[in-house]
């Protein structure tokens, strides 16, 4: 990821390969939440699965 890429744009890649990871080695859907922000620095995600584990 390019170093001048904004947060907002960084957060949702992120998100985009948590989700796909927990697919592609868990089998299941998760919810991506962002935190609001302690500090101007950080970031806080909480990674919930939203359903059971499926099988492919």
């Amino acid at each position: 990821m390019p170093d001048d890429t904004g947060p907002e744009d960084a957060r949702a890649a992120v998100a985009a390969l948590v989700t796909e990871l927990a697919r592609d080695f868990h089998g299941t859907d998760v919810e991506v939440r962002w935190e609001p922000p302690e500090e101007l620095w950080s970031c806080t995600v909480a990674v919930t699965p939203t359903d059971e584990p499926t099988t492919s």
